[in-house]
């Protein structure tokens, strides 16, 4: 739990040119050719933000108020 804290939690976002390389949610969208996942269409139902539960939700959620 305190490595998933040490590379997500301070995550700047791949807007601001942070994230861990590795992040399931960034190639994902790398590879359906989206820059930022909050600009892919799926988005809404994405299940690659489920394993971080509420938080994944409001990630999601201000993803969306981004766009």
């Amino acid at each position: 739990a305190l490595d998933w804290m040490t590379t997500y939690a301070r995550c700047a976002g791949c807007r601001n040119g942070g994230g861990p390389p590795d992040c399931a949610i960034r190639i994902c969208a790398r590879e359906r050719g989206y820059e930022l996942c909050s600009s892919c269409a799926d988005l809404e139902g994405c299940a690659k933000f489920d394993w971080m539960g509420e938080y994944g939700k409001e990630v999601k959620k201000k993803l969306k108020e981004s766009r």
